[in-house]
């Protein structure tokens, strides 16, 4: 297998969504060609000519490719173009990484040293993000060079992805406090990308779940538990869930969500036990779904940006 070698994005062809890669001294006389399907851990969108990059060459006759293109930025160091600036707010955004959402910035996450009125639309910056409670993304430590910041070491994305699930899944295993887990479950929900995610009010929770979600063709109400003998006193309950999932719309607070008959429905206890099937009632599965199965669906999205298949792997969990 051919070795890792560094170069320079030479041109992007975005109406191709291909590019060439500067050639590298001592290994190929040709630029180097790749495609979209060739990037590693790195959106299409994150690409400018003249960016650092590394990959593994695939040099034939005819022409040389570049696979598994990764960018040579320091992570959780970020780089993107500037989609938006308000001037008079001194906010904007900053194009997705990962194709789907912007990234916040305002005045106070930039570093010293780099005023507001220097950035304009489409500057290349870089950036760390900070995801909110609720899955908000926002942009700190914004740059216009690559520097590194407060003595940060050079690691790689996948050390980075390591450290912070490591981090989720530690405070995770410490949490005694059943509310804190009710939130923090919320907060991974989130993290993984369910959008259409609700919490029932807390003040209003007595017979309800604690919260619901969807994504295509999956409907799933959750209670979060950190009991191991749960199913005695939830039984009532667990019943009131599969039969609210049966009827065509649910109310969270004053918000009425649809629901699709032909959906596939699931009842969710989250807990810190291992995930199983607890049993299928009126063709809606009621399963124990463990946290940390949870924890290792982040981390196999957090180190795939193109990562495509939220549903079916939820769906399947327990199976």
């Amino acid at each position: 297998m051919s070795k890792r070698i560094q170069g320079k994005i030479k041109k992007l062809l975005a109406n191709k969504r291909s590019g060439f890669i500067h050639k590298v001294e001592g290994v190929s006389e040709k630029d180097f060609y790749f495609i979209e399907s060739n990037l590693s851990s790195i959106s299409f969108e994150q690409l400018s000519e003249g960016m650092d990059v590394s990959f593994i060459p695939n040099i034939s006759d005819e022409q040389c490719y570049a696979n598994s293109i990764e960018s040579t930025i320091p992570i959780g160091i970020q780089q993107s173009r500037i989609k938006i600036i308000n001037v008079e707010k001194e906010s904007g955004f900053i194009l997705s990484v990962d194709g789907k959402r912007d990234i916040y910035f305002q005045r106070a996450n930039l570093i010293d040293g780099l005023s507001f009125s220097s950035l304009n639309k489409d500057d290349i910056v870089f950036f760390e993000i900070r995801v909110g409670k609720d899955g908000f993304l926002s942009a700190i430590n914004i740059r216009k060079d690559n520097s590194l910041v407060g003595g940060k070491t050079n690691i790689t994305l996948m050390e980075t992805i390591h450290n912070i699930i490591k981090t989720v899944r530690d405070n995770a295993n410490l949490i005694s406090d059943p509310y804190v887990f009710e939130d923090y479950c919320f907060t991974i929900l989130k993290l993984l990308g369910l959008t259409d995610t609700y919490q029932y009010p807390r003040a209003k929770q007595a017979g309800n779940a604690d919260g619901f979600f969807k994504i295509k063709a999956l409907e799933v109400l959750y209670d979060c538990t950190l009991s191991e003998y749960y199913q005695d006193y939830k039984k009532d309950q667990i019943e009131n869930y599969i039969a609210r999932l049966n009827k065509t719309q649910i109310t969270i607070d004053t918000k009425e969500i649809s629901l699709n008959t032909t959906n596939n429905k699931q009842v969710w206890i989250i807990t810190k036990n291992k995930t199983r099937i607890i049993k299928d009632s009126d063709n809606i599965l009621v399963k124990e779904i463990s946290l940390n199965d949870l924890i290792d669906v982040l981390e196999e999205r957090l180190s795939n940006l193109k990562y495509d298949n939220l549903m079916t792997r939820l769906l399947e969990l327990g199976s």
